[in-house]
């Protein structure tokens, strides 16, 4: 069956990355890239698995790009091409869903980040800052800032300022895993806010 298919290495595939698994979170979302990329969506439960699968492909393309071992580092190019078709793919089910725009830009302007077009990334960002706070959508919203933040130089006081509304939200939520990420980021100003 396609939807059990794809929740589940959708799900596996998040959950690898998570573990620090690289190789079989690539391999459980290379599993379904094709069923979900470059299709029309046609059924609003299956945003977070789309939005999962560009976490996946950014978080493994910016590793990649960080990487010393040269077998990430050739991978760059697929990498990129794949985070780029599952934010475009995103970014239509955010123009059918309307609940599904915020994590569009926000992974939309996580690729711009990973790109290189620090400028497209801020400005993307903000504005999946705006379309979850209206959507109420706080989850979206914290990762956002997140992400805003980590753009910013350190000793930024408005990547401060994003970072603690992040954690203040991650916190409030219980998301504890995008919470630590949100930590650590702050950390690196030399404050960290909470236990």
């Amino acid at each position: 069956n396609t939807t059990e298919k794809v929740l589940g290495h959708g799900l596996t595939s998040l959950a690898h990355l998570r573990l620090g698994r690289p190789e079989l979170a690539l391999a459980s979302a290379d599993l379904i890239l094709a069923d979900l990329v470059g299709r029309r969506p046609v059924a609003y439960w299956i945003q977070h698995i789309y939005a999962g699968l560009a976490e996946v492909y950014l978080s493994l393309w910016r590793a990649a790009l960080c990487s010393g071992d040269p077998a990430w580092q050739a991978r760059t190019l697929d990498l990129h091409h794949k985070a780029r078709r599952t934010c475009a793919t995103l970014r239509t089910f955010g123009s059918i869903f309307p609940f599904g725009k915020p994590a569009a830009l926000l992974w939309t302007g996580v690729y711009h980040g990973v790109k290189g077009n620090d400028a497209k990334a801020r400005r993307t960002l903000t504005r999946a800052v705006a379309e979850s706070r209206h959507l109420k959508m706080r989850y979206e919203e914290g990762l956002a800032r997140r992400e805003l933040g980590g753009l910013l130089q350190v000793g930024d006081a408005e990547r401060q300022r994003h970072l603690e509304q992040a954690c203040a939200v991650l916190e409030d939520i219980e998301a504890r895993h995008d919470l630590e990420l949100a930590r650590e980021l702050l950390a690196q100003d030399g404050s960290v806010t909470g236990p």
